[in-house]
């Protein structure tokens, strides 16, 4: 295809990438503003060093990035801002040429010439680089289409219009075969009506104005490509800070799906956990107890009998103010699980609270009763079994490999606070705007890392492990989980359907209706879950539909259930279904 972004160099089969998580990246954009689209669509894909460099840097200034990018495994070069007069060097400056060609000499480095394919005449050092694309225009269209192209989210198939150079000649190009990532597209693309999509438009417009939410984020993805990826409204009713793509959320419990269904897969995949042991087989403190016969299998559907929650922080109160026996107002010895802003709990009060899980009498074994206390037992059993913290482990298994760089525990030690989209502002526990902490109260108490909750997100990074478990545990190139564990996970747990759920995963209600777990329009094969806090994500096998929506609900408190009431994140998900074209 004439005129497409066109690959003319891939030494050593470089493109796509198939960056390690311990890769060092760098983006290098050279006449133009920091994150620009480019690299803006280069972030979607991974971590990475954005740098940009005016087109007349002093020798020191060049000098100083080319020292500073040394110890990098990828250096991305971009060159925009041309011109067409060749006249007058298509705009390039000599400090431009010098530094491209110094850039060229680092470990390996990719050069992207967005502008007149003749540009690249003018430049040296071209046989320094290990890849090469001629992007042709410095246009929104060809920068992000370059971006994934690089990452594996499109093919590269482009040919290059005119002969350059002896080693740039008419009709060239090389062909990439295999898309490995989220590509980025029109619904068209993916066979869906982008009319039809325009409706969720509306109704988040006027979910915002009914105060449903002070704003939100959704990703919708087909067949592997994304059709919609767009943010609503603000962080707050106060209208300042708009919701970016970017930002993350409190997920609330899609943690259990997204962090401990995760974990548990990858120890099934092992053969280190056994869904029908008995839990008590993992940890010797329910042996004595009434829990000692329940197995992982029922944990992970909510049968075991265990009670929904347990308000765990209101026994920590002395006459109506926080214990200080239990609390601190500082980071000290013994107080180092931090709570909230200001507020840490004793280290050994999670003992306490799990001697008052396993010390509550089970009620009705073998029925559903969704439970929280069910999968903090399971976060137990997996770190019992793997040795690592839950944060720890999906973070090395996971997070890290598949390129997520804006999701995790703790959020307030990799993003900045203002992109963290604040919860509840608690007047009953905590006293604070709840903002990089998590608001489940129980998890909060457990130092931020609970099996249950604790997860931030933005929703980008959950469409890339949803896509993960739709491709059978497949991203990227590489495999994470077998299909078959996956296929496992996401039926239902139980053949004789006297309960919906999956392992950790919900199902579809048939007797429901519209007031059930999923949009009516889902096969029985789909599978997904929500969050308190105003979050969901669905996926359907049959159409290879994928559903991520992120909000926070919960501002400024939980009392707020119009969400639920409006049935609004289901609704959403059937209008997306409703735009898919028939064939």
């Amino acid at each position: 295809m004439k005129n497409a972004p066109t690959l003319l160099k891939n030494e050593n089969n470089l493109l796509p990438l198939h960056p390690s998580h311990r890769d060092c990246i760098a983006s290098v954009v050279l006449n133009d503003t920091l994150n620009n689209p480019f690299q803006i669509q280069l972030s979607k894909y991974g971590p990475m060093k954005t740098l940009n460099v005016p087109k007349d840097a002093s020798d020191e200034y060049r000098d100083s990035i080319y020292d500073f990018l040394k110890g990098c495994d990828h250096v991305i070069v971009s060159i925009h801002n041309t011109t067409i007069n060749a006249q007058k060097n298509f705009g390039l400056t000599a400090a431009t040429i010098e530094l491209t060609e110094m850039l060229g000499k680092l470990k390996g480095s990719i050069l992207c010439v967005f502008g007149n394919a003749y540009v690249l005449g003018r430049l040296q050092g071209l046989k320094n680089y290990d890849a090469i694309v001629e992007g042709y225009e410095d246009t929104n269209l060809p920068l992000q289409q370059t971006a994934q192209k690089i990452y594996g989210g499109q093919l590269f198939t482009g040919q290059l219009p005119v002969s350059i150079l002896p080693e740039f000649n008419l009709d060239q190009g090389v062909v990439t075969r295999d898309v490995i990532r989220l590509k980025y597209t029109i619904p068209e693309d993916a066979g869906i009506s982008t009319l039809k999509l325009a409706k969720i438009d509306s109704a988040m417009v006027q979910a915002i104005r009914d105060s449903i939410f002070p704003g939100a984020q959704i990703v919708i993805a087909k067949d592997g490509k994304v059709v919609y990826d767009k943010s609503f409204g603000w962080h707050t009713y106060d209208s300042i800070t708009a919701v970016k793509n970017s930002d993350v959320y409190d997920i609330a419990s899609l943690t259990k799906i997204y962090s401990t269904a995760l974990a548990a897969m990858y120890l099934f995949d092992k053969k280190k956990l056994d869904l029908d042991e008995k839990a008590s087989h993992y940890l010797s403190s329910l042996r004595k107890s009434d829990k000692k016969e329940m197995t992982i299998r029922q944990l992970m559907a909510h049968e075991a009998g265990l009670k929904s929650w347990v308000p765990f922080w209101k026994e920590t109160f002395k006459d109506t103010v926080l214990d200080p026996e239990i609390y601190s107002t500082t980071y000290q010895r013994n107080f180092k699980r931090q709570v909230a802003d200001s507020l840490f709990i004793s280290d050994d009060y999670e003992d306490v609270m799990w001697d008052k899980i396993v010390e509550r009498p089970l009620e009705n074994p073998g029925k559903y009763v969704y439970s929280d206390l069910g999968i903090i037992i399971l976060q137990k059993v997996i770190e019992k079994i793997s040795g690592k913290e839950l944060d720890e482990l999906v973070n090395d298994v996971f997070y890290k490999p598949l390129g997520l760089w804006k999701i995790g525990y703790h959020p307030l030690t990799w993003i900045d606070k203002n992109q963290i989209v604040p919860t509840e502002l608690d007047t009953a526990f905590r006293h604070q705007l709840i903002q990089g902490y998590v608001h489940d109260p129980a998890a909060a108490m457990m130092g931020g890392v609970g099996g249950h909750a604790g997860v931030f997100s933005n929703a980008e990074s959950l469409a890339v492990l949803m896509q993960m478990i739709l491709n059978g545990g497949e991203y990227g190139g590489k495999r994470y989980l077998k299909s078959e564990t996956v296929n496992l996970f996401t039926s239902p747990a139980y053949a004789d359907g006297h309960n919906r759920r999956a392992l950790f995963f919900d199902k579809p209600d048939l007797a429901a209706g519209a007031n059930g777990p999923s949009a009516t329009g889902v096969s029985l094969s789909s599978f997904g879950h929500s969050g308190f806090t105003g979050t969901y994500a669905w996926a359907d096998p049959q159409t290879r539909l994928q559903y991520i929506f992120l909000s926070n609900r919960v501002y400024p408190t939980s009392a707020n259930l119009k969400l639920a009431k409006s049935n609004l994140r289901t609704n959403i998900m059937q209008m997306a279904i409703d735009a898919i074209e028939a064939k």
